[in-house]
């Protein structure tokens, strides 16, 4: 997988922006050359420079930080409540609110 500097790479790229300009676009972060620096050969950020830049992009800490993981959009909180709730029926309940969300997909 990739590193926390290829993933800060990609997701900036997204964007059309560079990593040192995060430090003017993102509230309360500095990110100066020394910091890229360490970042390309290696070293991990701070967990609030992490915390930050996983907030400004929407992914979460975790998918930064291990190089293992791919990186992950957080989830929006009405998904989560959603899943927490879904998690709670029956099968026969869970069968029946997808058929739910189905038809109300089709009359879209």
């Amino acid at each position: 997988m990739a590193t926390f500097f290829e993933k800060l790479e990609t997701l900036c790229a997204e964007r059309g922006i560079t990593i040192s300009y995060l430090g003017d676009i993102v509230p309360g972060l500095t990110i100066n050359h020394t910091s890229i620096s360490g970042w390309r050969k290696g070293a991990k950020p701070r967990v609030g420079k992490v915390k930050a830049i996983a907030d400004y992009f929407g992914v979460t800490v975790e998918s930064l930080t291990d190089d293992s993981l791919p990186i992950q959009r957080d989830q929006p909180e009405i998904e989560k409540e959603m899943m927490l709730i879904f998690s709670r029926l029956t099968i026969a309940e869970k069968i029946d609110v997808i058929n739910y969300a189905n038809s109300k997909i089709k009359k879209k």
